[in-house]
């Protein structure tokens, strides 16, 4: 019941803001991006890619209100590597529900930035992701976007956290 009643309230958004003439309230994005992980010991050569789907709440003022649901995979080999006899925490994929703003500098460069729940190795650890993109063309379709994604606290044993470069091709869907 609920997931029906949580359908028909998105559907209604999204065909309202299909349908309207008018500038449109919500913007939706999707995006392809590649991973390379630049801090975290006996990982920094390991890459990976992932995809992005994100909501913008137009506003007037400068600071827009921004939602994205994240996932990157990454290529681990089935090599171990040890330090101090322990095996180092290894993952192969990410997940994250980021909310944060996003501050257009001029009608072409904008800043963002993102905080939220990142779950990898099924546990839940915070998760800041700080951007930098360049719109590509006039109507605001196309943009391109390099970030830094934080996963805070990733190897508890060692109080060290994992940080991996993001460079995304985003595409507005509505």
């Amino acid at each position: 019941m609920k997931k029906s009643v949580l359908v028909i309230i998105i559907g209604s958004l999204l065909s309202s803001q299909l349908l309207s003439q008018t500038n449109n309230y919500l913007s939706l994005f999707f995006d392809l991006h590649a991973n390379q992980c630049i801090y975290y010991k006996g990982m920094k050569s390991i890459r990976g890619w992932g995809f992005n789907l994100g909501m913008l709440i137009n506003t007037n003022q400068r600071l827009k209100p921004l939602l994205e649901i994240n996932s990157d995979f990454f290529s681990i080999s089935d090599v171990l590597v040890f330090e101090n006899g322990k095996e180092l925490v290894k993952t192969k994929n990410a997940s994250a529900l980021l909310a944060g703003v996003m501050y257009p500098l001029n009608d072409r460069i904008y800043i963002k930035t993102l905080l939220g729940p990142c779950v990898t190795n099924s546990r839940v650890c915070l998760s800041i992701k700080p951007s930098f993109g360049y719109i590509m063309d006039r109507l605001q379709r196309f943009s391109i976007q390099l970030s830094l994604t934080n996963v805070l606290n990733y190897d508890s044993a060692r109080y060290e956290s994992l940080g991996y470069l993001n460079l995304a091709f985003i595409a507005r869907v509505i």
